[in-house]
């Protein structure tokens, strides 16, 4: 199975002393095999802004199936990195499945959801997914 720069045809580099920590992070999961990216690489991703067209589909299977899905900071993080990036061209093309996301997350809100998550999915759901 090819790997996220292959599948896009863009290179994030190699190694540099002055890379963060998220940055080789990055760069690692890009490397990899699209079916090894664990769910918190596919999160971290999409945070980035990082191969979206082929990380929001992903990410929004990972959510359809549990909307607070932990992928390893906290219940809907991948839910948070998804809606944020809810005005990009790629997410666009998925915006009925993120309403739809956003609805039922609405309907059951975990207590310990924090609250730029809960501003986050409220303002969704009152634009439907259109603020730019």
């Amino acid at each position: 199975m090819p790997s996220l720069e292959q599948m896009s045809g863009v290179s994030l580099g190699g190694h540099s002393t002055e890379d963060t920590a998220l940055i080789e992070k990055c760069k690692r999961y890009s490397k990899a095999e699209i079916a090894d990216v664990p769910p918190e690489g596919i999160r971290i991703l999409i945070g980035q802004g990082c191969f979206l067209s082929h990380t929001l589909p992903i990410a929004i299977a990972l959510l359809e199936e549990d909307v607070w899905f932990d992928a390893g900071f906290y219940k809907g993080d991948l839910l948070k990195a998804v809606l944020s990036q809810s005005a990009t061209v790629e997410a666009t093309k998925h915006i009925k499945q993120l309403n739809v996301l956003a609805v039922l997350a609405m309907r059951d809100i975990p207590r310990s959801t924090p609250s730029e998550l809960l501003i986050l999915i409220r303002e969704f759901t009152a634009t439907r997914g259109t603020r730019h």
